[in-house]
């Protein structure tokens, strides 16, 4: 098992909705949330823009990729 923390992108776009971007992972839960606190820094609108992009709150998975 190769445990990591997984910070996952969506984009949202006014009139289509949302769609994943992608994802980072992480060897800690420390340098997983200074990522999604980083990456959401930006996002200071007092309202939705017509399109942005959040990072979710990091996970636990298991990013042995080489299971069956």
């Amino acid at each position: 098992m190769t445990p990591k923390y997984r910070v996952r992108y969506t984009e949202y776009e006014r009139g289509w909705g949302s769609r994943p971007e992608g994802f980072n992972d992480f060897d800690t839960l420390v340098e997983a949330e200074k990522c999604r606190d980083d990456f959401n820094a930006k996002n200071t609108e007092a309202t939705a823009p017509d399109w942005y992009m959040v990072a979710s709150n990091p996970v636990f998975v298991d990013a042995d990729v080489t299971k069956n």
